[in-house]
């Protein structure tokens, strides 16, 4: 049998206020969890990172080169829900911020004991596939100056 649910979720956002806005970076992590998981991994410890990161941030009295937009995501293991309202909004109300978004880093699943350091495969971006590349270069130039075993993880 079927069983359709409706169900209310949101997004958190922190924006920093300096940074060229005309070359956003989206930093996010999700909120849920699956209920057969361990929920402070997947994704607490997602979650936390961001949160310590943007405390850190303003601690520390950083100014951002690029406009950064911290995002909380709901509803992303049913189906990335959140994140897909937040493009498919910026795409139909908001052009010039899609336009100028250039970066998506996504933190999820940071603290498993049984870890693997995996860097997505830029190089099946859809939309921003020279730009993909260029972040996944980024990864992999820092993974090997540091000596860490990583993997290249197909998008």
């Amino acid at each position: 049998s079927t069983t359709i649910e409706i169900v209310t979720t949101f997004n958190v956002f922190c924006v920093t206020k300096d940074g060229d806005p005309s070359n956003e970076i989206v930093v996010g992590a999700h909120l849920d969890s699956v209920p057969e998981g361990p929920g402070i991994n997947d994704n607490g410890s997602g979650s936390c990172t961001l949160l310590e990161i943007v405390l850190q941030w303003y601690t520390l009295n950083l100014k951002a080169t690029n406009k950064i937009r911290f995002a909380w995501w709901g509803s992303e293991e049913v189906g990335l829900i959140g994140s897909r309202h937040f493009v498919r909004n910026l795409q139909l109300n908001n052009v010039t911020d899609f336009n100028n978004t250039v970066m998506n880093l996504n933190f999820d699943m940071l603290a498993s004991p049984n870890y693997n350091l995996g860097i997505h495969n830029g190089s099946s971006g859809v939309r921003a596939q020279n730009e993909s590349m260029v972040i996944t270069s980024f990864f992999v130039e820092y993974f090997e100056n540091q000596g860490y075993p990583y993997y290249i993880i197909p998008m």
